[in-house]
């Protein structure tokens, strides 16, 4: 096994250096020029073959350091010459959610922009389609996600990094440093997209903001927000609203201190406190987050987006999403957002790869509910919540209820959220729903499970890829699947470094093509009214329809009712804050 296993990860490490082999060969696009300076990129091959340009690493912003640390972006100073645009910019600084390793940079506020081999004429061309990525405001980067499905569309693709964590969301609660400094960061990059992208081929006026988990939420916050009106005219939310109790956290004043503490800051005088958080060092600040990676975190520890104090032209959000969304006071636009069948395998894959973990539900069931699911301790609420999931069973420390804990936690953490943005937005704007019910190669829920192992995370996933290899391929053997997780739609959207390569002979191929085409239609197709998947006509949801139809995304796709009606009216009987 042991033998196997290193010859395992020295193909991984030949195929790495392969792929990412600094000294291969570049063949150079078409010299774009920008407001700020000129850039040249790269000819990338699409996943059918066909040529595209990938302009990567662009800066949008200046680097948010030293006095910018914790400010509003800055647009980038204008620059002589040509800039290569051949490699990707620095992901943002953070602890990586499934590593735990720091990586990134405070310098990192870059964009990609990759475009069909169309020939830049500087008039309005192609729709644009604008990906912000997930990692629940703390990790991830624009640098993971590939572009070579989308490239097969006559579509503009641009992803783009944002500032994590405390360093993009630390809100001091009295306008000091007034938060939200990652969403202003999206915000400048789609002002960027709406003066330059022009140039390499697309049309300012046609442009789709999509993102997923935080990403989504984030393209909600942007709907809802007045800054971004007139910056984008669609919206696809994957996995994300602004009423996920992930997304807003609602005593940042408290938060602020908290944090600063940490290091010895003075918290009695918020300007005082920012001047000395901003000359820590940055890998000392981001440190500190580790807290934030444990399963059982308070939600103090986690910075995400705030309601802001001050109430200017310089606010992005100084309002509850919840009564903006009621009253329909935002930027009204034909959106769709959906969820994956199994999304709390996020959460509920850990709990039960661990043992310790399981017992600690079963006998402290009120404590450790409070704290997982970020709700108040109420023992009474509690024992509903239990005999909901898992009926009388007084034992539920098991693997066997592994269903059980991920309905829960898809419930608290996506669905019955998804459900009720669904329905104040519905009063107000057009917006179609899907459920994601594909088992792919890819599987997150195994990804955490592995996690859990004896060896480092890296060691543990390729023993579990190895492993299932094995079953398939030389026991012929057939592999349970977890069921579909959070995120694991992505590796069909986008060549995903974590995800597999779906060529035209791999087993996903058609399904991968056909939600690309899903996605590019719904961002192209000007009568809002008319969306088609495989010959079903999907119409935008009524705020007064009894029941929801989704669009079932699967192999053989279809329409269906509620999937989890029963469990969201059970959630809403509860009354608990979002």
């Amino acid at each position: 096994m042991l033998k196997n296993l290193s010859l395992i990860i020295g193909l991984v490490a030949l195929i790495l250096a392969y792929f990412y082999n600094p000294f291969q060969s570049v063949s150079y696009s078409p010299i774009v020029e920008t407001e700020f300076g000129k850039v040249v990129g790269k000819i990338s091959l699409s996943r059918t073959g066909k040529e595209f340009y990938a302009y990567l690493g662009i800066p949008y912003a200046l680097p948010p350091v030293e006095e910018r640390r914790f400010e509003s972006p800055e647009p980038p100073k204008a620059w002589t010459g040509v800039k290569q645009a051949t490699t990707y910019g620095s992901q943002c600084i953070q602890l990586e959610m499934l590593s735990n390793k720091l990586t990134g940079s405070e310098d990192c506020l870059f964009l990609n922009v990759f475009s069909p081999k169309v020939k830049i004429t500087g008039q309005a061309g192609l729709p644009v389609m604008v990906f912000i990525h997930g990692g629940a405001f703390i990790s991830g980067s624009s640098n993971i996600y590939g572009a070579t499905y989308f490239m097969d569309e006559q579509v503009i693709l641009v992803t783009l990094n944002y500032r994590l964590a405390g360093l993009g969301f630390l809100n001091t609660g009295d306008g000091v440093v007034r938060g939200n400094m990652g969403l202003k960061d999206q915000l400048m990059a789609l002002t960027w997209i709406n003066a330059n992208i022009k140039s390499f081929g697309g049309d300012p006026n046609r442009v789709t903001l999509f993102g997923e988990s935080a990403g989504a939420a984030s393209v909600h916050y942007h709907v809802l927000s007045p800054r971004s009106k007139g910056l984008f005219s669609k919206a696809i939310a994957q996995s994300g609203t602004p009423l996920n109790s992930w997304a807003l956290y609602p005593n940042p004043e408290k938060q602020s201190k908290r944090f600063a503490a940490k290091f010895g800051c003075p918290i009695d005088n918020s300007k005082e406190m920012v001047a000395c958080l901003k000359r820590l060092d940055a890998v000392e600040l981001v440190n500190a987050h580790y807290e934030m990676l444990l399963p059982l975190r308070d939600s103090i520890t986690l910075f995400v987006p705030t309601i802001e104090t001050l109430v200017d032209d310089k606010a992005f959000l100084s309002e509850s999403p919840r009564i903006l969304l009621k009253e329909g006071r935002f930027n009204k636009m034909p959106m769709m957002a959906g969820v994956n069948s199994e999304e709390g395998l996020l959460t509920s894959a850990v709990i039960t790869a661990n043992q310790t973990k399981m017992d600690q539900a079963n006998e402290q069931w009120t404590w450790w509910l409070s704290k997982i699911l970020n709700i108040p301790e109420d023992e009474q609420k509690a024992k509903l919540i239990r005999k909901f999931y898992f009926g009388n069973t007084k034992n539920i420390a098991s693997k066997a209820f592994l269903s059980n804990y991920t309905n829960l936690f898809s419930d608290r953490f996506f669905m019955v959220a998804n459900h009720q943005h669904a329905k104040l937005y519905s009063s107000h704007a057009p917006i179609r729903l899907y459920y994601y019910t594909h088992q792919g190669d890819f599987s997150l829920g195994r990804i955490m499970a592995s996690s859990q192992g004896r060896f480092p995370l890296i060691v543990n996933v390729v023993i579990d890829m190895f492993s299932r290899w094995f079953q398939r391929t030389v026991m012929n053997e057939n592999v349970p699947h977890m069921g579909t997780a959070h995120a694991d739609e992505l590796p069909l959207l986008f060549d995903f470094i974590l995800g597999y390569d779906i060529k035209r002979t791999h087993k996903d191929f058609e399904l991968s093509a056909n939600m690309v085409k899903l996605w590019v239609s719904f961002a192209t197709n000007d009568e809002s009214e008319i969306v088609t998947y495989s010959n079903i006509k999907w119409m935008p949801v009524s705020a007064t329809d009894t029941k929801f139809t989704y669009l079932q995304i699967a192999s053989k796709p279809q329409l269906i009712e509620d999937p989890f009606r029963e469990r969201v009216n059970f959630w809403e009987s509860l009354a608990i804050p979002s």
